[in-house]
């Protein structure tokens, strides 16, 4: 079997990270396109409380600095009792 020199990624996924190392948001790029990005939100404990899959272009250059405001979003929101256990899944 021969070593293919020639390579190019048909999609690409960027992720991005806050100081305490948690997934802040990913975007999907395609062709240097990007499709789609996900925003993450945590609560003070580091619980993943909102995620929001961001889908309008118009949005991808002044992204919320937080997952909690959804403008045209796909959200998805958790909510914890006080010992950490997921108690609701909206």
């Amino acid at each position: 079997m021969g070593t293919h020199t020639h390579f190019s990624a048909f999609e690409t996924l960027n992720v991005g990270y806050d100081s305490a190392g948690r997934r802040i948001r990913q975007s999907v790029v395609t062709g240097g396109t990007t499709h789609a990005v996900t925003q993450y939100s945590y609560n003070s404990v580091s619980l993943l409380e909102c995620v929001a899959v961001r889908m309008n272009p118009a949005e991808f250059g002044s992204l919320p600095s937080s997952a909690w405001v959804t403008g045209d979003a796909h959200a998805f929101r958790n909510a914890f009792s006080r010992l950490g256990a997921l108690t609701l899944l909206r």
